[in-house]
């Protein structure tokens, strides 16, 4: 939860996927259909099938694959009803991230928690209120 913006106001800062790379740590891989996510020493690399931005839902997809198998990813904005630190009620913006894991995903699910946690972290530091 982002205190304070409302999910137009915080959409320019995620609406590429280089911005969203930033906020989650992700790295380019050895090709250009290929990134690296990592935590610690996890590290995994997951080549890129498909990546789609729908603005008008403020919404992101992804669909990767590594060696383990499949992953589909979202993250997707809202504006709701929140109290800032005060307790104070207002307007804030949803975050919300979910992933889909496919047969053979291995310690993929883990990597993915950690960097998603850590994303989610930066994010509101830098972006709340």
């Amino acid at each position: 939860m982002l205190f304070g913006p409302a999910a137009n106001d915080i959409w320019p800062f995620l609406d590429s996927w280089d911005k969203l790379e930033h906020w989650f740590r992700i790295r380019p891989g050895a090709t250009a259909d290929t990134i690296l996510i990592g935590s610690g020493p996890a590290t995994r690399d997951l080549r890129i099938l498909s990546r789609d931005i729908t603005r008008e839902a403020l919404a992101m997809r992804s669909h990767l694959i590594t060696a383990g198998g499949a992953i589909d990813t979202f993250l997707t904005l809202r504006t709701v009803s929140a109290r800032n630190r005060a307790g104070q009620l207002g307007v804030g913006t949803e975050v919300w991230v979910h992933a889909d894991f496919y047969h053979g995903a291995g310690s993929l699910p883990s990597v993915v928690r950690s960097v998603t946690c850590a994303g989610l972290r930066a994010m509101r530091a830098e972006l709340s209120t």
